[in-house]
């Protein structure tokens, strides 16, 4: 078989020979789903047709430009009859090979860049496209506008440091890896300085990183940051299914609308300074590029603008979030080749959304640098200096991508235009909205956007969707025959209200996912508007993504019932799920909360106090007195700690409250729930533990000063794991430092002083050490540590929150645990010891975790929703899995619908929004994390 991407010298590279691997499966099952026989071979269109895959896509495996994705290759697998053995040697395979291929495909991106800025750092040995997938020299990737471009890497470069794996000879096509082969480097080198970590076992993209890192910390939180964003991006690109290039990639035009001042100020005059100078690799951009283009144009006009601000406006489902996101990771890419002086000129983008902000209250820089500080919490850590997202914004470190501004409301939508008018900006600004929303929104405040480029997406002209769904064509169990049907009424009625209709990337993209779409927009008389091929579209978005037999999950009609309550108490913001517990009364979960204390507490108290513990407490002990004592702390400590969960986020009504009742305060405490959480919240339930812990065994006028410490010294300890973005790791080796002496001290004192006068001073000494050592480990362990290399997503914020709680937990229950342990101990024997340690720690700590985890407070937010039948009990895994089923995105750790269309057809008029609540940081949807 004559294979067009391999070369007379490629026979030992693992790439190539794994493509040429799954060239045959892919084959072999296209010959077996459509019964040919063993001596004819499928045509290109004919396996896209037996794999239902695009015929572009099958084109990319041919020349080795497309990666197929696992799922793809488990079911070509499947169909081609490999056994289960074979299938999981394949798929491991594939694992092993895709970070090398990825490595090479960015290398080209890298080389290209650098080689532009420094020709003669080396010898580059060029390659024609056509010739893809070599490894050891010259790298040819196809760019994403299917130009015929060419680039490469230094001679020498990539090259393997171990013998060439043994692929050939005999064997089944699905190969598998011979018993002791040798595995590949696995971190290829690109020209200019970039390099590649080491792939992770689950097969992950390893995160690009810099073979020259910069002197200067706010440097290094910049390249942070670019790793952070590309992978946070690069990941949801692949959940939205936006393959490189996209499947209708975008056009765009200058717009003639008087939304914007003259061209000629936004890019400047040639013989004087601009505001911002063109990126490295790039010229300044003239008004000749204004004109009209596809996403490489757009692109060489944000790199070469001088007045740094575009308008990229659009009708509905137009795609300007997909063509933001192409952008972001084309100038992602194009940075990481960069030497680190050409770094600091090349600014990170960061694509936020706008609903957020209120510009009657902050500036738009404050707003994006708070934004960054709680999106992208790792820039707290100290590496990178006090303030760093400041920095970065007031230095011009990062542009912004400002998405969604047509859903902010009228009054607001007028302010920022004045708002960006008025203020000179430090960063670049790219600004997301539909054109209609932008037009009002000039007209509302009397004047158009100065030094600014305006462009409008271009529809999708019938060709391209008719190019774009025969591409997708089905066996006619599936529509197929329908779809052929749509593709002729587009290509020979053009006009009518459904062709007209399909002239968007969303509506196209509606079409492919659901079999049934076509033969009911074949209909006749049915649709008499836009807006009616349109609701129906997103109707049908449900039952499509919930079909039975699809997946397991709920039915359809309750999944519309879950979105609906969803999609109508978000209102038009995003979901934050750390929020949710606005949704229901506080006081049925500082019930649940009291009520579990009791029932967990009663059983605790019997066992410190019976025979097995022999625990005291002014002279009492025995299980029953242990448990009425017991019911009576759980219930205190269960509303203690359900009442300062709820407070760290209040909502309007306890708000209302309090600044009713502290007037003064209210008006100068920014409510912020980061600001609240964690000093006041676990200083004031350690307070109230210590304090009756010692002082019902050494008297309470030592109880209470050592209570005062631990709270002080506990309320520390949480301030300083407050950053979202990292507990440090279990595994990770802590660094002390002087702080952390000062808090064992701090800790250790007043317990050992407590017990050393009351008892004995070993009493003393046992207690001080034990209590300080855990103190100072704890607050090590848990500082805030650089996680860029995780990207913020909904799982990623939930699976921190219970990270943070369960370190805070330990930092209050152990030590105290311990201690009073050790007193139990020394005076009833070892078993007794244990017992008040095990069964005293595990309360301390699981109050603290109840009083600091916001994964806790929504899951009895599920609870709550669950028993009025509007949501799932189950509520994070439905979530999750509407996000696989592609109703439902993330933007970082926040949900959003698919898009907001879909999120008002689904709204539940039963139920109304969540009450909006202004503050500093505008919304209550707009409070990020810390």
């Amino acid at each position: 078989m004559v294979r067009a991407y391999r070369k007379a010298d490629e026979e030992n590279d693992e790439v190539a020979e794994f493509f040429d691997r799954f060239w045959d499966l892919a084959v072999e099952a296209a010959r077996r789903k459509l019964t040919m026989g063993s001596g004819r071979e499928p045509k290109q269109s004919e396996v896209a047709q037996a794999l239902e895959v695009a015929p572009s896509t099958v084109g990319h495996w041919r020349k080795g430009s497309y990666f197929p994705r696992e799922a793809m290759a488990d079911s070509v697998l499947e169909l081609a009859g490999a056994t289960s053995e074979e299938r999981f040697r394949f798929l491991a395979w594939r694992r092993r090979v895709h970070p090398l291929w990825q490595a090479r495909r960015h290398a080209r991106g890298r080389a290209a860049v650098s080689s532009a800025a420094d020709a003669s750092s080396a010898r580059v040995t060029k390659v024609p496209l056509k010739a893809t997938v070599a490894e050891p020299r010259g790298v040819a990737v196809p760019t994403r506008a299917g130009r015929e471009d060419v680039a490469g890497l230094p001679d020498g470069t990539g090259e393997r440091t171990g013998p060439a794996p043994a692929w050939g000879g005999p064997g089944p096509a699905w190969g598998g890896e011979p018993e002791g082969a040798p595995i590949p480097a696995a971190t290829p080198r690109g020209h200019g300085g970039g390099r590649y970590d080491p792939p992770h076992e689950d097969g992950r993209r390893p995160r690009p990183a810099y073979q020259e890192e910069p002197a200067d910390p706010l440097s290094r939180a910049a390249d942070a940051l670019a790793r952070n964003v590309h992978a946070q991006w690069e990941e949801e690109a692949a959940w939205r299914g936006l393959d490189i290039p996209p499947p209708i990639p975008p056009r765009w035009i200058g717009t003639r609308r008087p939304v914007i001042g003259p061209v000629e100020v936004a890019v400047g005059d040639p013989a004087r300074r601009v505001r911002f100078a063109a990126l490295p690799g790039h010229t300044r951009a003239t008004a000749d590029l204004v004109h009209e283009g596809g996403l490489d144009e757009l692109f060489a006009l944000y790199a070469g603008l001088g007045s740094g601000r575009i308008v990229m406006m659009g009708g509905y489902g137009c795609g300007k979030t997909t063509t933001a996101i192409l952008m972001l990771l084309d100038a992602l890419d194009q940075r990481v080749g960069l030497p680190a002086g050409m770094r600091v000129r090349t600014p990170v983008p960061v694509l936020l959304a706008a609903h957020g902000w209120d510009p009657r209250r902050q500036s738009l820089g404050d707003w994006f640098a708070g934004q960054l500080a709680t999106t992208y919490g790792f820039l707290h850590a100290p590496e990178y200096g006090p303030d760093a997202a400041a920095e970065l914004v007031r230095g011009g470190r990062v542009a912004l991508f400002l998405d969604g501004f047509d859903e902010m409301d009228d009054a607001r939508r007028a302010e920022a235009l004045r708002h960006i008018n008025r203020r000179r900006r430090t960063f670049r600004l790219v600004v997301l909205t539909r054109t209609d929303a932008f037009a009002t929104a000039v007209e509302a405040g009397g004047l158009p956007l100065h030094g600014a480029v305006a462009v409008e997406l271009a529809p999708v002209s019938p060709d391209r969707a008719i190019g774009y769904l025969s591409g997708f064509r089905r066996s006619p169990a599936r529509g197929g025959d329908e779809l052929e049907k749509l593709i002729d009424r587009l290509r020979h009625s053009p006009d009518d209200q459904v062709s007209r209709a399909l002239d968007t990337p969303l509506n196209l993209s509606l079409v492919r996912e659901d079999p049934h779409a076509a033969g009911e927009l074949l209909t006749s008389g049915r649709f008499g508007t836009r807006d009616q091929v349109e609701d129906f579209l997103l109707g049908r978005v449900v039952p499509t993504a919930y079909e039975p037999g699809r997946e397991p999950g709920p039915d359809p009609e309750r999944a519309r019932r879950w979105l609906g309550y969803l999609a109508s108490r978000m209102g038009r913001g995003d979901l934050d799920w750390w929020r949710m517990h606005h949704w229901a009364p506080a006081w049925e979960r500082c019930l649940l909360n009291t009520l579990a204390g009791v029932a967990l507490m009663s059983c605790v108290g019997a066992l410190v106090f019976g025979p097995v513990g022999r625990y005291t407490v002014a002279g009492h002990t025995g299980a029953l007195f242990g448990a009425g004592y017991g019911a009576a702390m759980g219930g205190l400590f269960g509303f203690m700690a359900a009442l300062i969960s709820e407070l760290r986020d209040p909502g309007p009504g306890w708000e209302r409250a309090i600044r009713s009742v502290v007037p003064r305060w209210a008006r100068r405490v920014p409510w912020r729930p980061s600001r609240f959480a964690y000093s006041p919240a676990i200083g004031l339930f350690l307070f109230t533990a210590v304090t009756m812990a010692v002082g019902n065994q050494s008297g309470y006028p030592s109880g209470l000063p050592a209570g005062a410490v631990i709270a002080v010294t506990a309320g520390r300890a949480a301030m300083r794991i407050r950053v979202v973005s990292g507990v440090r790791p279990w595994w990770a080796r802590p660094r002390p430092d002087g702080t952390d002496l000062v808090t064992a001290l701090a800790a250790g004192l007043p317990v050992g002083l407590a017990y050393g006068l009351t008892k004995t001073p070993s009493y003393g000494v046992a207690a001080g050490l034990i209590s300080g050592f855990t103190f100072g480990f704890m607050t090590a362990a848990a500082r805030p540590v650089s996680d860029a290399d995780t990207p913020p997503d909904p799982g990623t914020s939930w699976r921190r929150d219970r990270h943070r709680a369960l370190a805070v937990g330990l930092t209050a229950g152990v030590p105290i645990g311990l201690a009073l342990g050790v007193q139990n101990g020394h005076a009833h024997g070892p078993a007794a010891g244990i017992a008040a340690a095990l069964g005293l720690g595990t309360i301390i700590a699981l109050g603290s975790m109840v009083g600091i985890s916001d994964a806790w407070r929504t899951c009895l937010l599920f609870l709550q929703l669950r028993l009025r039948g509007v949501f799932p009990l189950r509520g994070k895994r439905f979530l999750d899995d509407a996000r696989d089923r592609g109703v439902l995105r993330a933007a970082g750790p926040r949900i959003q619908f698919r898009h907001d269309r879909l999120r008002a057809v689904l709204c539940d008029p039963r139920h109304p929004p969540a009450g909006r609540r202004d503050g500093p940081g505008g919304t209550d949807r707009s409070v990020g994390r810390e």
